[in-house]
């Protein structure tokens, strides 16, 4: 399991995100034998576990490396609310719908063939855009580990209490010099996290905003006298 771990973790997600554009063909090859469009949607299909079996290596590594006590490890995969993935996966319907209608009988496509492409694509390409980045956050004695997917690369993080100033709960305000993890850019509510050192956590990443999952919850499982509370 650490081999295939290491596997996934070394596989850059840039690389994994121009596996949709497999979807092109299998709409393109239609025609074809079954077969064609069977094995480009087998790869976009492994593509596609790749990408979400990253989110498991990760978590593995830290439980192994991060952790003295691995069944005290808080995890929690952060995503946007129901509501807001249904909305834009209906609204992606109607417009690629729309531009399948509009486009009809270009390139001998039909309108439906030319909605299944667009949808489809847009779908696996863009799906941080339309349904939220991917954020895990993960909580162990020794700091917090965290996985952010807001596009076509990951960052992975790893911060020990000891770098860590203060954890401000608060409502967003949107500043230049702070870094937003979240599902959306414009959250309503998280945590600010400021570090020790006045340089930052390192040289890319210094005061940021974190959304998480149940902000109680995770506030009740910070070391004492970590959290400032709000006036």
């Amino acid at each position: 399991m650490k081999l295939l771990e290491s596997f996934l973790l070394a596989t850059p997600y840039l690389f994994l995100k121009k596996i949709p554009y497999l979807w092109v063909l299998v709409v393109a090859f239609y025609v074809w034998p079954p077969i064609i469009s069977g094995i480009l949607l087998t790869i976009i299909a492994l593509g596609l576990l790749m990408m979400k079996g990253q989110d498991w290596a990760w978590t593995r590594y830290t439980r192994r490396e991060f952790a003295r006590d691995a069944a005290s490890v808080y995890v929690t995969h952060v995503r946007a609310r129901a509501s807001y993935r249904a909305r834009n996966g209906f609204l992606l319907l109607i417009v690629s719908a729309a531009l399948g209608w509009l486009l009809a009988g270009q390139l001998d496509f039909s309108a439906a063939h030319w909605t299944l492409l667009i949808a489809g694509l847009m779908a696996l390409y863009k799906d941080a855009l339309l349904f939220g980045a991917g954020l895990t956050v993960i909580l162990t004695e020794q700091g917090l580990s965290l996985r952010y997917v807001p596009g076509h690369v990951d960052y992975r993080i790893l911060i020990r209490f000891n770098e860590i100033r203060a954890v401000k709960p608060m409502k967003f305000m949107r500043d230049e010099k702070i870094s937003v993890l979240s599902p959306l850019r414009t959250p309503q509510h998280g945590l600010l996290i400021t570090p020790r050192n006045r340089n930052g956590f390192s040289a890319t990443l210094s005061d940021f905003f974190l959304v998480v999952e149940d902000e109680a919850e995770f506030i009740k499982r910070l070391p004492f006298g970590l959290v400032e509370e709000t006036q």
